[in-house]
């Protein structure tokens, strides 16, 4: 914690920045995501959502939410909820003991979990990422965080091809992708 402190005492929180998240769904009602100023059933109806793009002016955490596989939040299965927490996950309880690395950071996420036929929690990945790019984009954010493992390794792949084109276009924003 003591380096964290450092980091956090030198004001890098995130403050001002909106990072972007595709991954399973997050969690609304999570400590490190719930905002106590917004009605608690809207926290609840952020996840329950039928239209693509919702845009959320006011929220501590939340500026936008997509819905791009099933419509299923996904809270469930914890990955996308993880992933975003570690990020920038904030405890609106007040506990600092449990923040993520950008904990000031408000969040423009993408969520493409479904389910397979068997129950089991599966990424649908689209096959062109031009969209949800934009759109995250659109929404403020200049950091772009994947944690999506891999099917084929040390291969440059579409998904990487349109990354790279995307930075290429837009070059104040920073696309991350987990090695795994």
């Amino acid at each position: 914690q003591d380096e964290l402190a450092t980091i956090w005492a030198r004001n890098l929180t995130g403050r001002g920045q909106v990072v972007a998240v595709a991954d399973t769904g997050v969690d609304m009602e999570s400590c490190y995501f719930r905002d106590p100023n917004v009605d608690e059933r809207a926290n609840k109806d952020l996840r329950q959502h039928t239209n693509p793009v919702y845009l959320y002016y006011g929220h501590r955490k939340l500026v936008q939410y997509i819905v791009f596989a099933s419509g299923d939040e996904g809270s469930e299965h914890g990955h996308g909820t993880h992933v975003v927490g570690t990020i920038l996950g904030d405890n609106v309880d007040g506990d600092p003991s449990f923040r993520g690395m950008a904990h000031d950071a408000k969040l423009a996420f993408t969520d493409i979990g479904t389910l397979d036929a068997q129950g089991k929690p599966v990424l649908f990945v689209p096959v062109s990422l031009d969209r949800v790019l934009e759109l995250a984009f659109e929404a403020g954010a200049r950091i772009h965080s994947n944690s999506w493992g891999a099917t084929k390794h040390n291969v440059y792949t579409a998904h990487a091809v349109d990354m790279d084109e995307f930075m290429y276009a837009n070059q104040e924003m920073l696309i991350l992708v987990a090695a795994g």
